[in-house]
């Protein structure tokens, strides 16, 4: 490439190195007069970046919470390895990049853009700190004694308190549905690109420290072991203007380097996209990879892009218009007294952690508070969304990251590049323009993907948009039991706990558990389990 036997219980027959960017700068310049104060904010560094390994179903990737997605040049054997187990790697790296039109302190027009890049080449570099200009992880969401980013199915990973959340949420999940994890494996962090001083912009007129755009980024991965799910990780991007400038030309996208076949094989790839299913997507162009087999077709798709709730325009054609996530009202109509009264922690009577009713009261008051199922940020499909507006596919290195001004042009919504094929190519993929006024956040929502073919990877897109507008409701397995393996002469014995009995339950049908299977296998990854023929064959 350029660059440098198990056992396991199963419930009901269902599968259920970091880099441093160089020395950390010792403080910040004194500001020039007229320029705004600093605060007491604290800087975020690299000591705060750390890595996360999803791994839930059939895809494994290395990430981290800066926004990077992949290992770069530096760790391929966790960068987007499909199916998980096989070595197969087919990421280089990805990162969300958010950009705006802005002016600066001299009133020249910039476009100022923050990523997350993994590799060191491309990057927005600092030439007087040797730091990235970019998005920079928030301390104070992870266990800060250990090296990774909070994970739902790791509890060791969590902090002991989640800073945005009050102390009731100790020790239980930080879930966006409540107390719990509503996937199988999800990840959690926060970001902002307040170290980005690369223009002399100055989002705040009040704190100097606050650069970039003063956005501040949410991040969660999802992860369902789900036959309907298990070629998908799904990504959303909650991103809130921190700042105190109303940005009106706002573009959030994806820049990616994906290695069809391995980075042994990546100079034949190619790549298209389809703006009426919002999903970019590449292949490897003899339909061989650099271990002699075929490489699956791999893809992004939205699912939720950035809303305009302010343009009297029906953007998504769903018949709702100007709907959004923050106005108090049930858009679509589906929270339902019934099922949906549960309170703002999310965790009714029938949840296995159930802690008793909300202390605010909003459990069972008879009327739709945040936080509940099927209302505001819990109802994936009540924003006015604007879709897949420009995409642009290069071979490496042509699309730069560091070009904030050739990101700008790349992303001009209807700005769909011919497309150079059988390369080494990189894509960029953005959804604009919307706005984000001061204090205000928008969503973005997108399914890292892979499919046998084209058809396969249509279907796994169709599949989870569906799902995923449905708040990820779909059939799920049992409740895993708590297991215990305890090694003798020449076997294992298995112990585990009655939690699959007691709290698997079916919303019509109440406690529906029908019994336990044991299965083996000969791969760590169970890879065995996979070769299956489908109704698509």
């Amino acid at each position: 490439m350029r660059r440098t036997a198990l056992a396991v219980l199963l419930v009901a027959g269902f599968v259920v190195l970091v880099a441093t960017w160089g020395p950390r700068a010792s403080g910040k310049e004194i500001p020039e007069k007229g320029r705004p104060p600093k605060s007491l904010r604290k800087l975020v560094g690299p000591e705060d970046r750390k890595k996360g390994i999803h791994d839930g179903n059939k895809i494994l990737t290395i990430f981290y919470n800066d926004g990077g997605i992949g290992g770069g040049e530096l760790i391929r054997i966790e960068s987007g390895v499909y199916p998980k187990g096989s070595g197969h790697s087919y990421i280089y790296e990805f990162t969300p990049v958010v950009g705006s039109e802005v002016r600066d302190a001299r009133r020249h027009i910039r476009h100022l853009f923050s990523d997350g890049m993994v590799s060191s080449r491309g990057a927005d570099i600092n030439p007087r700190t040797n730091l990235r200009w970019g998005f920079w992880p928030l301390p104070g969401y992870a266990n800060p004694d250990q090296d990774y980013v909070a994970m739902s199915d790791k509890p060791g990973t969590w902090p002991l308190h989640w800073p945005d959340r009050d102390p009731s949420w100790d020790g239980f999940w930080n879930g966006q549905y409540g107390k719990y994890a509503r996937a199988d494996q999800e990840s959690y962090y926060r970001m902002n690109d307040y170290e980005n001083d690369e223009f002399e912009f100055y989002p705040d007129p009040d704190d100097s420290t606050k650069r970039g755009l003063a956005v501040e980024v949410e991040v969660r991965g999802y992860q369902w072991a789900h036959p309907a799910a298990e070629d998908i990780l799904i990504w959303t991007y909650w991103i809130t203007n921190k700042g105190k400038t109303d940005y009106q030309k706002m573009v959030f996208g994806m820049y990616g380097d994906a290695d069809v076949g391995d980075s042994g094989d990546a100079k034949d790839d190619d790549a298209w996209f389809d703006v009426d299913n919002d999903i970019v997507y590449q292949w490897d162009h003899d339909h061989r990879g650099a271990w002699g087999g075929p490489p699956a077709y791999f893809g992004y798709k939205f699912l939720e892009s950035p809303g305009n709730p302010y343009d009297g325009v029906d953007n998504d054609g769903d018949g709702m218009v100007d709907e959004r996530q923050d106005d108090g009202i049930d858009n679509d109509g589906d929270w339902n007294i019934d099922l949906d009264d549960v309170g703002s922690d999310g965790l009714g009577p029938q949840h296995p952690l159930y802690p008793g009713p909300d202390p605010d009261g909003t459990e069972g008051n008879g009327r739709p508070d945040p936080g509940e199922p099927n209302f505001e940020y819990t109802d994936n499909d009540e924003a006015d969304q604007i879709g897949l507006t420009s995409f642009a596919a290069a071979p490496w290195p042509t699309i730069a990251p560091q070009n904030d001004e050739d990101l700008w042009t790349r992303t001009v919504p209807g700005n769909f590049d011919e497309i150079q094929q059988t390369v080494d190519l990189t894509f960029l993929y953005g959804s604009g323009y919307f706005p984000l006024p001061a204090g205000e956040k928008r969503k973005f929502a997108i399914a890292l993907l892979f499919g046998e073919d084209y058809d396969d990877i249509l279907r796994n897109a169709v599949t989870m948009q569906q799902i995923y507008d449905a708040d990820y409701s779909f059939a799920k397995p049992p409740v895993k039991p708590n297991v215990v393996a305890v090694p003798g002469d020449h076997k294992v014995t298995l112990y585990w706990d009655k939690s699959a009995e007691l709290y698997t339950r079916d919303p019509i049908y109440g406690r529906d558990f029908e019994g336990y299977r044991i299965y083996r296998a000969t791969d760590p990854a169970f890879l065995e389990s996979w070769i299956i023929t489908d109704a698509y064959g």
